[in-house]
């Protein structure tokens, strides 16, 4: 096994194990949304940060983490913008990375408005999104081993097509049995496209360079900030029709994949090139 492919069964782990307590917080919430109310909600939300604060002041002071020399080199030659803007890095984070948050921020900002729209509870809203995640969770270690051996880096890829099939399935039927389907497949999508993406990103030279400790950071920043694009994102979809507004985001999406594959490739032969003028 390659170190990129460890790397991937790391991360599908990780992944997994996120994603169940993601799971475990939103059916106590949808539960307490129900019981109590919403507002209310948010003062029991608050009490369990100042808890785990509270754990982290006690205990986080005992932890030392050692960095290694390269993350320490590179974090004193370039800063965290030096790095994003570093072209290959640049490239990846708006033809890759984004535009698979934004996709994926369907699950978590449109189908509790469906939901709500057509009279389901909090409960089932919640539900709803368990199943994409339960998906993702039971599949994650045996998908991301698989398919990183057999596509390699174009499984990354393939997690994108898996969820434009989703996407348009339910913008052309529109039904709950369809938002279903559509969470299926997003959640098999999710359940190897995330570690393979984390995987190869921290597999660039860049990243090694930078450190990957470092790296590591820098990739949840940019999740972070795409995660706020895609509710905009969506809310504009709405607007303008779901159907219409799904089959443009998907063009782009698509469009920006294609685009980092295909320089890549180039890349990769014009590499490959000159190291046989060299021989």
């Amino acid at each position: 096994m390659s170190g990129q492919e460890e790397n991937s069964s790391g991360f599908s782990i990780f992944n997994a194990a996120s994603l169940s307590g993601v799971n475990c917080g939103m059916l106590l919430g949808s539960a307490l949304a129900e019981r109590m109310g919403q507002s209310r909600v948010y003062f029991v939300s608050s009490a369990a940060w100042a808890v785990v604060a509270l754990v982290f002041i006690v205990v986080g002071g005992r932890l030392v983490m050692k960095k290694s020399q390269e993350t320490q080199e590179g974090t004193r030659r370039r800063g965290l913008t030096g790095f994003i803007f570093t072209p290959s890095v640049l490239k990846f984070i708006l033809c890759v990375q984004v535009p698979y948050i934004v996709i994926n921020s369907f699950t978590y900002y449109y189908v509790p408005i469906y939901s709500s729209s057509h009279g389901l509870t909090e409960n089932i809203s919640s539900l709803l999104i368990i199943v994409c995640s339960l998906c993702s969770v039971y599949l994650s270690v045996s998908a991301t081993d698989y398919l990183s051996r057999r596509f390699k880096d174009k499984a990354m890829y393939l997690s994108t097509v898996i969820t434009f099939a989703g996407l348009l399935f339910f913008a052309l039927n529109m039904s709950l049995p369809s938002l279903i389907v559509a969470l299926v497949l997003i959640g098999v999508a999710n359940s190897f496209g995330a570690a393979t993406r984390i995987s190869y990103f921290i597999g660039m030279k860049e990243s090694a360079a930078y450190g990957e400790e470092n790296a590591m950071g820098a990739y949840d920043f940019v999740d972070n900030v795409g995660e706020s694009t895609g509710s905009m994102i969506f809310a504009g979809i709405i607007s303008i029709g779901f159907l219409n507004g799904i089959l443009g985001l998907i063009g782009c999406v698509g469009g920006l994949n294609a685009i980092y594959a295909l320089t890549n490739r180039r890349a990769g032969k014009a590499a490959g090139l000159s190291q046989e003028e060299r021989g």
